[in-house]
């Protein structure tokens, strides 16, 4: 099995995991990491990294959230994987929302959601427009929670997603429902009801997921239909063991239990609020709160006096828990800023030391200068190459085409020398039509077929050269060598590639040459 293959299908496994077992999509996140490293995979060490934070952000983890948040960040700063870097802003989203830092909650989503829009990913704006719209109905804000749960129900129509559509169909309809029914916006309410009825009668497997019931019965509820709305919650709640599993019980049984209050049906709002409650109090202080609060609501409604005074002194120590627990968060939400922002500066910094050309969008002589003596310094037990490239009857390209589609062949080349590298590979421009690739722990055979992938990307784009005596298109000479390090100094090793290269050009160009460690000169087809 190729390396790229074993990535993939690591990749598949995490996706497929991502919905079904947190546990399983660590360890193989952890495995990917670990094999993309050693095979100088960026999109597989970007990917293990994106879910990640996604493991921690499902297990409400946020202590392993934030560093796992700026790792990722962090790494897609500096990369240029739009598709994962769209995932880490929505994941950076979620967490934000979780810590109650919603305006930076709100900044995440809007620039996941710009980039979902650049690349036409449907099902993404759907992921994000229904994360904002939780956002809102997490805060019994559902006048600002619909339009957008309606925007997320717009984009699921051109998803394409087979099985999984018609489960995220079915949630989506439960929101708008329980929202319309907030508003008590009647119309809104059947309409909604008469499309998660359809969905039923096409997808019939849905009728077993377990929220189905309880929904049923607040919808009977809210048109009147008591009765039968009871009869429901009777039924289903007949079990010695809930058979729900924690995040249904958190969103379904508020619902569920304001219905049981508003009936004064003693035996089963408790039933449903031991249940909530449970889960509730091992939650967030935020949620520790709320279940304080439906304990209350319980004792007043059954005028369980015995029992209030002892809830309000619990409800007033979770307030004051809750209200030190967001004032923790956003303080380390801010330290978290305040660390984004000297990255920044950083960053800026860089920028003004001008390490990027301006026109091929890749690194300068300046940075190339400076990076060939770090990896002289820092890799001392390994190996180090350099290849100098240039494009063949380059003057008198510009002399027939002209400068500005000349500029163009610069970048086109620069482009192919970034695209097909790996990590060991710094492409830069040295000047002119000049360019250099810093190589680090490479073999010759390994250079070599890199150099051959970019002359067939260029074969393949195939600019016309009508005054070049090589080929009929635009093509590329290249010189290289490679030594174990300290064996010499990069001096002498920028004199060995530009030596191949020299006869390299003496061979008719549009060829590589190796400068050999024993001396002899070879030219490698």
């Amino acid at each position: 099995m190729g390396d790229g293959f074993k990535i993939k299908d690591c990749i598949e496994k995490i996706k497929e995991a991502h919905f079904k077992d947190q546990d399983e999509e660590r360890r193989l996140c952890l495995e990917l990491l670990a094999y993309s490293e050693a095979h100088h995979n960026a999109y597989g060490v970007g990917f293990a990294h994106t879910y990640l934070l996604d493991y921690h952000i499902s297990m409400h983890d946020t202590e392993g959230c934030s560093p796992a948040l700026k790792t990722a960040l962090e790494f897609h700063n500096s990369h240029e994987f739009l598709d994962l870097r769209m995932q880490v802003y929505n994941f950076a989203g979620i967490y934000y929302s979780y810590i109650h830092d919603d305006i930076t909650a709100f900044e995440y989503f809007l620039k996941s959601l710009e980039l979902a829009e650049a690349l036409g990913d449907s099902f993404m704006k759907y992921r994000l427009y229904n994360n904002i719209a939780v956002s809102f109905h997490n805060k019994k804000d559902c006048e600002m929670a619909l339009p957008y749960y309606q925007r997320a129900y717009d984009y699921l129509k051109f998803s394409h997603l087979e099985g999984l559509y018609a489960q995220y169909q079915l949630f989506l309809l439960q929101n708008l429902v329980n929202c319309s029914i907030a508003l008590n916006a009647g119309d809104l309410v059947l309409e909604y009801c008469k499309n998660i009825s359809r969905l039923l009668d096409d997808n019939p497997f849905l009728r077993e997921d377990p929220s189905v019931p309880w929904q049923n019965a607040v919808i009977l509820a809210w048109f009147g239909k008591k009765k039968e709305a009871y009869e429901i919650l009777k039924c289903h709640l007949s079990w010695e063991k809930d058979p729900l599993d924690a995040t249904d019980i958190i969103e379904l049984y508020p619902h569920i239990l304001v219905l049981l209050l508003e009936w004064k049906e003693k035996e089963l709002a408790e039933k449903v609020l031991e249940s909530l409650c449970f889960y509730l109090e091992r939650e967030s202080p935020q949620a520790r709160q709320e279940a304080i609060d439906y304990r209350i609501r319980f004792y007043e409604t059954f005028g369980l006096t015995e029992c209030l005074a002892g809830a309000y002194e619990q409800y007033y120590q979770a307030s004051k828990e809750a209200l030190g627990s967001v004032a923790h968060n956003q303080i380390r939400a801010m330290k978290e800023k305040l660390e984004s922002f000297e990255v920044q500066q950083k960053l800026n910094r860089l920028q003004k030391l001008s390490y990027m050309d301006s026109l091929c969008d890749i690194y300068n002589r300046r940075y190339y200068t400076e990076q060939l003596e770090r990896a002289w310094k820092e890799n001392g037990s390994g190996s180090l190459g350099i290849i100098i490239l240039d494009i063949d009857y380059f003057k008198e390209y510009n002399d027939y085409y002209g400068h500005n589609s000349g500029d163009v062949v610069l970048k086109k080349v620069a482009l192919c020398l970034k695209e097909e590298a790996d990590d060991r590979i710094t492409p830069c421009r040295y000047g002119g039509d000049e360019f250099c690739c810093i190589c680090e722990n490479m073999t010759p055979e390994e250079m070599s077929s890199y150099l051959k992938d970019i002359r067939g990307r260029l074969e393949t784009l195939a600019v016309e050269h009508v005054k070049s005596q090589a080929a009929g298109i635009v093509t590329l000479s290249a010189g290289y060598s490679v030594r174990t390090l300290p064996e010499l100094d990069p001096q002498n090793l920028f004199h060995e590639a530009d030596e191949a290269l020299y006869w390299a050009k003496m061979r008719g160009k549009n060829r590589d040459c190796c400068y050999l460690t024993d001396g002899k000169k070879k030219a490698l087809p």
